[in-house]
Formats: structure tokens, sequence, C-alpha cells
């Protein structure tokens, strides 16, 4: 008796093996085409490893996250490889607190410049380290906000 090995058959053996493991298969529904990967599963690992880390980037891009999340995963991927990005991971460009430590010195020098229309509250977040403490996120937040917001649609991210 002749027995042939197919494609077919030699995936559902492999998909079996790795099902004994833990693994489960995809759907069509969850495969993004676009991005090469399923998608839902992708966002649901990185909420469970992360949900502190999740519900921040929530907070920050709504609705907009899963798409820029698989704009910068699929970019990683594709410089980078898999293996480096299942490694090292991957970060999304400008993340706040980056952003946070490049405007420090913008919100002061803007500050100083408009010191004359509010005198009180720049001396002072000026002289205060503490009020500075609790106003800084707030204002660094609310800067990078307004720059995602009113980013044009055909500028890059």
């Amino acid at each position: 008796m002749s027995r042939q090995t197919n494609e077919r058959a030699f995936e559902t053996h492999v998909e079996q093996m790795l099902a004994n493991v833990g693994w489960r298969t995809g759907t069509n529904a969850e495969w993004s085409v676009e991005h090469a990967l399923f998608a839902p599963r992708v966002f649901a690992f990185l909420e469970e490893m992360q949900p502190k880390l999740w519900t921040e980037m929530r907070a920050l891009h709504g609705t907009e996250l899963e798409k820029l999340l698989l704009g910068v995963l699929a970019k990683e991927l594709d410089h980078k490889g898999a293996m480096h990005v299942l490694r090292h991971g991957f970060a999304l460009a400008n993340p706040l607190d980056k952003f946070e430590l490049g405007i420090r010195k913008l919100i002061e020098d803007l500050m100083i410049e408009r010191m004359g229309e509010n005198d009180k509250i720049v001396i002072r977040y000026m002289a205060d380290t503490e009020f500075q403490g609790a106003a800084f996120p707030v204002l660094a937040r609310e800067i990078f906000r307004t720059i995602h917001r009113d980013r044009l649609p055909a500028e890059p991210q």
C-alpha cells in the first residue's frame, strides 16, 4: 500500500501537533490580509501582557489605536523581521513618555514667553516644583493629543 504525502495532509498533521501543545487555529475572519497576521489576537495579547500600557494607549489614541498599532507593527516586521520583533518587541512612534522628555524645555520657554499674559501661573510653574510636576504631564498630554488630532491625514505618522 503506497502512502503519498501531500501538502494538505502535512499541514493538518502539523496543526494537530501544535494544537496538542496549546496552539489555536485561526479563522479567515481574524486574518488581516494587508498585514499578514491575526490582528484581534495581537491586540488581545498586547492587552493581556501590558494592561496598564494598553489602557494608557487607549486613552491617548481612542478608536485609532488598533490601526496605529497594526501600521507600526507591520513596519517593524518588514524592516527588522519576525524574530527581532518577537525577541525585542516594538514601540509606537513618539510615545507619550518620550514625547514628554522632548517637550519639557519647549513648555518652559513657552511659559517665559507668555509670562505677561498670565504671570501668576507662569511664576508658580517656574518656581514650584510640586506644581510643575502636577501640571507638566497634563500640558504634555494635551500638546501630544493636539498634534495627533490636528495632523493632516496625508502626513506620515
